[in-house]
Parts: C-alpha cells; structure tokens; sequence
C-alpha cells in the first residue's frame, strides 16, 4: 500500500468513524427515549416519505428484531444490503486510485432507484387516501 493510499484510507476511516459515532448515539438516544427526528413532509402532509421509518428499522435490526426492521421500511431494509456492498465497493476504489466521481451508470442506477422510492412512497400510502 502506497502512502497516498495509506492517508485515503485513514482520511476514510476518520470520516466512516465519525458518522459511526454519531449513529451509535443517536440509535442509544432513540432506544431509551423513543425521541427521533421527525419527517418533515409527514409533519407537513400526513404522508410518510420513503425515508419514513428507517431510525425505527435500524433500530430494530439492532435489537434483533428482523420483522419490525422488514415492517418498519420495506423498501431500505431489501436494498440496505445492496448499499453496504456499493459502499465498500466505493471505498476500496478510493482508497486505491482516489476516484470520488460517480459513473454514468452508477447515475443511472440512482436515477431508478429514486423513481422506485416514490413508487415505494405511493404504494406505502395508498391506504391513507
């Protein structure tokens, strides 16, 4: 491993350790206080997003408790997986070329899976309307 390597990763690990931190605190805080941050378009429209749920599936993951975590947002539980991978993936090529951008293809994979969400959104709130 180069040096150049070496500082990418240790800059890498500082950032992921930092957000990891921060996650911990906020799922400790969440499991005894039940105190999350609240959706704003929710608050708003009465409508839960596609992001509505997520602390709650974390939390449940980390309790153990796959059912809630499935029950909580379907839609991140079956791609959290996908997204570790893509994830690590992304990590490994910065830390040997130094390559942040995103790839036309990779674009294009965002770009479905933001259309799934809203489908995901809609289909979560069919029952409200």
């Amino acid at each position: 491993m180069t040096d150049e390597e070496k500082e990418r990763a240790k800059k890498l690990f500082r950032e992921l350790g930092s957000i990891l931190v921060i996650g911990i605190v906020y799922a400790i805080w969440f499991s005894f206080t039940g105190i999350g941050i609240p959706c704003p378009i929710r608050l708003v429209t009465g409508y839960r997003c596609p992001g509505c749920g997520i602390t709650h599936c974390a939390v449940n993951l980390l309790h153990g408790r796959v059912r809630e975590a499935y029950e909580a947002n379907q839609f991140v539980f079956i791609l959290a997986p996908f997204g570790l991978v893509y994830g690590l993936w992304k990590a490994i090529r910065y830390i040997r070329v130094g390559n942040e951008e995103i790839s036309i293809p990779e674009t294009i994979v965002f770009g479905i899976l933001f259309v799934l969400a809203i489908v995901f959104a809609f289909y979560r709130n069919i029952y409200l309307i």
